[in-house]
């Protein structure tokens, strides 16, 4: 198992919360992990500088390395709240219910952008259309279209590629990576399972950071060794399908390199000939058939910035890949 571990923490009561940190970092220490990334889902409790001071001081206790991440709903964000955070050097993913929300949080983008280099904002619902997102929102976006995601994202797609105006766009500076240097961020399309471990507000521990109901371990008061919970029969029987179904796709499907099998939650024997990740891939493809037409035309500056860096980065990377062999490109 990897030294470095993802811990997801649902906020209901601060004080709980912290209690539950400090014996979940004692049992990860126990096994020898000493670097986490932690992260903390507020929900209705608003940002509490006392949590931030506690969760700070356990940090403190046990001597390990850590980045610390706090989801919080945009309103719940004060100036205050950002200097404090900044100070105590968490990092933010602000949720915003919809796309109507960024007209309000462009205001202070800037401001957000200085004190978080790292941080990004969630849009729960569909995304505006590009000619509305201007550069006023300095931080990377993600939008979580599960309804209609391969369309819609292949529109919105095509409006950024060679917009001028865009911000950063996680969903595609994200696929541009793994398509071009298989650069692999988020958990979707990477082997997680074994290297998170999510809490819920009543203390349930679960493989998962979605918290479903088929990912739990066990209720973390009645585990005392990473053991306790990976060793649970319900895991192994995940880890073993997904061994299988990755091992399926890797021999009969030439985009395994893309999608590595796919996200374990979708994995189904019984429909194994039936790619579990048909949108992404349907996204994936779109997305690769705009990179090699732009790639064509052979001038970068028509890329919005974000693209550009990307591809620059890619030639640097891999000068020979087939997206560049036959190209002559140039930055105007």
């Amino acid at each position: 198992m990897s030294k470095q571990l993802s811990l997801f923490f649902v906020v209901e009561d601060s004080a709980i919360t912290c209690k539950r940190l400090s014996a979940m970092l004692e049992i990860c220490c126990e096994a020898d992990h000493n670097a986490f990334h932690i992260e903390f889902a507020l929900k209705d409790i608003g940002v509490n500088n006392l949590f931030i001071e506690k969760v700070i001081e356990v940090k403190k206790y046990f001597n390990i390395t850590a980045d610390y991440t706090l989801a919080c709903r945009f309103e719940q964000l004060s100036e205050l709240h950002l200097r404090s955070l900044a100070k105590k050097r968490f990092n933010i993913k602000l949720l915003l219910d919809d796309a109507a929300q960024l007209q309000t949080f462009s205001k202070i983008a800037k401001q957000v952008a200085r004190f978080f280099p790292k941080a990004e904002v969630f849009v729960n619902k569909q995304p505006v259309s590009i000619p509305n997102l201007t550069c006023d929102i300095d931080i990377p976006l993600r939008f979580d279209c599960k309804n209609g995601v391969d369309d819609i994202l292949k529109n919105l797609f095509n409006d950024w590629l060679f917009s001028k105006q865009a911000v950063e766009i996680k969903n595609f500076t994200d696929m541009l990576k793994l398509i071009l240097m298989k650069e692999r961020n988020g958990c979707e399309y990477n082997s997680c399972l074994g290297h998170v471990l999510s809490v819920d507000s009543s203390g349930m521990v679960y493989w998962c950071k979605h918290n479903r109901p088929e990912t739990v371990l066990g209720h973390i008061d009645d585990c005392k060794t990473l053991s306790d919970f990976f060793n649970s029969g319900q895991f192994e029987n995940y880890l073993d399908i997904h061994y299988q179904k990755r091992e399926y796709c890797n021999s009969n499907c030439n985009r395994y390199e893309i999608c590595q099998g796919g996200c374990p939650l979708n994995c189904d024997l019984s429909q194994k000939e039936k790619c579990s990740e048909e949108n992404f891939i349907a996204v994936i493809d779109h997305i690769t058939n705009e990179l090699r037409r732009g790639i064509g035309l052979g001038d970068l500056s028509l890329f919005n910035k974000h693209a550009r860096t990307i591809i620059l980065n890619a030639i640097a990377y891999a000068p020979f890949s087939e997206f560049f062999s036959n190209c002559n490109l140039e930055v105007k």
